[in-house]
Parts: C-alpha cells; structure tokens; sequence
C-alpha cells in the first residue's frame, strides 16, 4: 500500500526552478553545496572561475558538486584543473585521491593523500577535513583514518564547528554514538545557526525510532534557516515513519522547490524515493523518465535496479545493475550495490553472473560469505540439484555449518537418488537439531530407498524417533507419524508379529480413519490373517 506521498508527483511534476543566485563568494558555493543546490554552487564556482582561472579552490568545489552526484568523470577533470592550475593546492590532490579511494587503487590514493598532506603540513585544517570527509564519504574509506584527520584539523582550528560535527560523524560510523553525539553539541556550540548540527541529531532520533525528537530537532533546523533542504528531506522521511501523512507533500514540496527541478535534481530524487522512501514505483516511473533522456545515469541505474527488485521485476533489475556495474570503473560501489546485483542475478538464474560478483564481494569485504549460501539455494530452487550439491559442499568445507546446509545438501542429494550421501547429510542435521523432526523423516524415507525390502530395516529406528517426536503435537505431524506408524506395521508384518503390527497400523488408523488401505489390512488382521509382506518404499 502507497502512503500519500505519491499523488504528490503526477500533481507537482518537478515545476519549480531554482532560485536565482546572487551570492559569488566561496563561502557562498561551499553554503549551496551543503544545502544540495549543486547547480546553484556551480553557478557561482563557474563564476569565480572566470574571473579567476588559477583559483584551485574553487576548482576542487566544482568538482565537489559532480562527485556528489556520482559523476566521476567531471570531478576528475575539475579536480585536475585545481592541481594543474595551482600545484600547491592541497585540496585537488584530495579530490584525485578520494576518487582513486572509490576505484580501490590504494596506490594512487596514497599518493595523492600524501601529496595534500606535505602542502597541509601543520598549517592547513581544511585538508586535513576533506581527507576525513573523503575516508567517510568513500564506501572503501577508514574510519579511523577519518578521526585521525579530523582530529588532526581541530588541533589546527579548534574554532571551527563543522570539523567538530563531521568527527561526530566519523564516531557515529565507528559505532560511538555517544561520542558522536558529544562532537555535535560541541559543533552546536561553536556555531548555534548551522543547521547541519540540528540536522545530524535528528539522524540519530530517527534511527532510534524517537521520532518526535527528530522532528523537533529538523523544525529548529529549519527555524535557523527556512532553506535547508537536506532538513527537509528528512523531516519528509520523519513523517513517514510517524505516520504524519498530511504532512509529507507540502513539505516534499518545499524541498523540490529548493532542489530544483534539473536532470541530477530529479536523480537525487530518484535515489531518495528508492532508499529512504520506498515509494519504488514512483522511483520507477521517474527513473525510467531520466534513462530515457540520460541512459547512462549512473545513479538512476542504481536506484532502478534497487527499485525493480523490490517490485519483484528481477529482470529489469538484473538488466540495470548489469548496466550500472559496466559504468562503474572508477566510480563508487556500495555494498548494497553487489548485494542488489548478486540477489536479482539469482532470481533471473544467470548463475555465472552471480558467481562472478559473489567472488568479486568476497575480494573487497572478505567477511561477505553469506552468498555461498544464497548461490546454492539459488540452484536448489530452481531444482538444479548437482549444482545445488556442489555448492552446499563448497560452502560447508569453506563455512561454518550450519542446519539449513545439511538440510538443502541432503535434499540435494535425496532428489538424485544418492540415498546413502543424503543420509549422511540428514545425520549431520540431527546431530546439530536432534529433535528437529523433519531431519529424523528424511533419515527415514533414506535407508527406505536403500533397504526397500526391509531386510535389515534400516529406516526403523528413524521412524521409532518420528514417532517419539511426534507425538509432542499428533495434528501437526500428522503426516509423519501415518507414515511411520505404516512402516512400523509393515515391518512387524515381514517378522509376523501380527499383534505388534495391529498396534502399529490401529494407531495409523486412528489419525486417518478414512484410510482404505488401513482399513483393509486391519480387517484381515482381525480376521487372523496377515496382510501381504511388502517393502517400506515411499
């Protein structure tokens, strides 16, 4: 079900402009850039750039505004302005160095951060903040090389707020929300008109679902400055999960007005309608609208492909992220990227595709083992049983066990008539669950298909501990004790026991009193006579 965020689209349809920009200051840009106005800064930089063609700094915040939205190839370019205009700014060697960061080229990187921090020495704070926000902002960054450089930037400018409200940020990652919290009050208190600091607290109620307080937090945000636009992206998330719905359009409203209604305006509101809001099909219909215009959006391709798998389109979403990663050279790639990728590559059967990125997952976060599983039962559902066994055998030899391997290994292998190595599979799942009932009947319908004249009835003792088991709930397992309560008769039959099987096969009655053939052999064992021998084969 929608909430009503929707209507507000097909209403509003990205009509509102951005503001003119009269402000040409640096400070001014850098103030736009932190509001998401990024056409509006780059209105200034480009300004400032033409009337000064070696200002590097200016240089480096152009290319903020394109990295920012995920456009790596012109951030690249102005952050190489920046160095080739002016070799001593610090601030484009980490620009170059953040985007070797994205790419995983841990040499380029290192160079170029070595670069920025010779031309810091003790003396530039700036520096040494971009180098922390470039390690928080990177899905490959270091947190503690974030704090590092942070706390290396307050030493130098213990005035400064914003150093403060991103070291906040660094602990936060770090999972030192107390820290965190205590860097922003800190900020709060060298600067009480940045709404940043207000809006960082918010976050911090929100994920803990106090969301009155987030509220509260983004209204005095807002109350400092009206134009705060990431304030009010929140807020809109805010009143989401509160259930405010009212509230949601005019304030989504309020934001699109300051966004703007540009291409990359319209991505980042792709990418929110996907990842925060969840609101997947209006991200599709306005996503589809941006390819058809800018097919190779590297964001929207992101957010679609997130997008269609939620919707359970694994096609098209297979067929974006596809899209996406053959972009992806030197650009970012989250975690959920993959995960997104590997989950919709499955669904769709390109196995192969999968495999490759599972491998690729398991390079760059090697606690990321979690897809053998997912590669195995990806087989499994699609009743590919010898891949299904291979991989389960992978993943136990390589993985801890756990009960749903041996579980979908030995099923695996049972479907193949491989009754004894299925057998051994089901044995592992009772040793790790010995009162799983499931793991005892498979034990069973096992040594059936390998003792099937009942010979050395084998299944016996699996189908005694079925019953055992069983019994804790006769309705539920229903189904499992008439077999075994069958096998059991038959059995006594073969040894001609005539009273023990009229135990067994009453009590199979019992359950299922309309039973023809339970029925039938009862009557002859009233009758004194045995019915015929026949194996235990289900």
């Amino acid at each position: 079900m929608h909430h009503p965020i929707a209507p507000f689209f097909s209403l509003f349809a990205f009509l509102f402009m951005v503001p003119s920009i009269a402000a040409q200051s640096l400070e001014d840009a850098i103030s736009l850039i932190e509001k998401e106005d990024y056409a509006g800064a780059r209105k200034v930089l480009r300004s400032l750039i033409a009337k000064n063609e070696k200002a590097a700094e200016a240089c480096f915040y152009l290319g903020e505004t394109f990295y920012q939205n995920e456009n790596a190839d012109s951030a690249f370019y102005y952050y190489g302005k920046g160095a080739r205009t002016d070799s001593r700014s610090g601030l484009s060697y980490v620009g170059l160095g953040k985007l070797a960061l994205d790419s995983r080229n841990q040499t380029e990187m290192q160079k170029q951060f070595e670069s920025a921090r010779r031309i810091a020495k003790d003396k530039d704070a700036r520096i040494y903040y971009e180098l922390g926000k470039a390690h928080l902002e990177s899905p490959q960054g270091n947190v503690e090389a974030a704090i590092e450089n942070l706390e290396k930037a307050i030493f130098i400018e213990p005035g400064n707020g914003d150093y403060y409200s991103v070291l906040g940020d660094a602990y936060i990652k770090k999972g030192d929300v107390g820290k965190g919290i205590s860097q922003y009050e800190i900020a709060t208190s060298k600067d009480k008109q940045d709404p940043k600091n207000y809006l960082k607290r918010a976050i911090q109620w929100k994920t803990a679902a106090i969301y009155d307080q987030a509220e509260q937090a983004l209204l005095e945000g807002l109350a400092v400055d009206p134009n705060f636009a990431p304030a009010l992206r929140e807020l809109t998330d805010v009143y989401y999960y509160s259930k405010k719905y009212s509230m949601i359009i005019p304030t989504l409203e309020r934001y699109t007005k300051l966004v703007g209604s540009d291409i990359e305006a319209r991505e980042r509101l792709v990418r929110y309608l996907t990842f925060q809001a969840r609101e997947y099909d209006r991200a599709i219909e306005q996503g589809e609208a941006i390819l058809s215009q800018k097919p190779e959006s590297y964001g929207t391709l992101r957010s679609l492909g997130a997008a269609y798998y939620e919707k359970g389109m694994f096609d098209k979403s297979f067929a974006a992220l596809t899209q996406f990663f053959a972009h992806s050279t030197g650009r970012k790639i989250y975690e959920f990227d993959y995960d997104y990728f590997i989950k919709s590559a499955l669904k769709t059967a390109n196995f192969e595709a999968a495999k490759a990125k599972i491998a690729e997952v398991e390079t760059v976060y090697p606690n990321r083992k979690e897809y053998r599983y997912e590669l195995a039962k990806a087989y499994y559902d699609k009743k590919d049983y010898p891949n299904a066994e291979v991989h389960f055998l992978e993943k136990i030899k390589t993985q801890q066990a756990t009960n749903n391997d041996y579980f979908y290994l030995g099923y695996s292998q049972y479907y193949q008539k491989k009754y004894a190595i299925a057998d051994s599979a089901f044995a592992k799942l009772t040793e790790l669950s010995p009162a799983y009932l499931n793991g005892h009947l498979m034990r069973a319908k096992s040594n059936v298909q390998l003792d099937p004249e009942l010979k050395a009835a084998l299944a016996k003792p699996h189908y005694e501990k079925v019953v055992e088991l069983g019994l804790a709930d006769p309705e539920k397992n229903k189904k499992a004790l008439l077999e075994a309560y069958k096998y059991l008769g038959y059995y006594y039959v073969q040894l001609e026991k005539a009273e023990e099987a009229k135990i067994n096969f009453g009590k199979a009655y019992e359950l299922d009193p309309k039973d023809a053939e339970l029925m039938d052999i009862l009557s002859k064992l009233n009758g004194g006579v045995l019915p015929d021998k026949k194996g235990g084969k289900k």
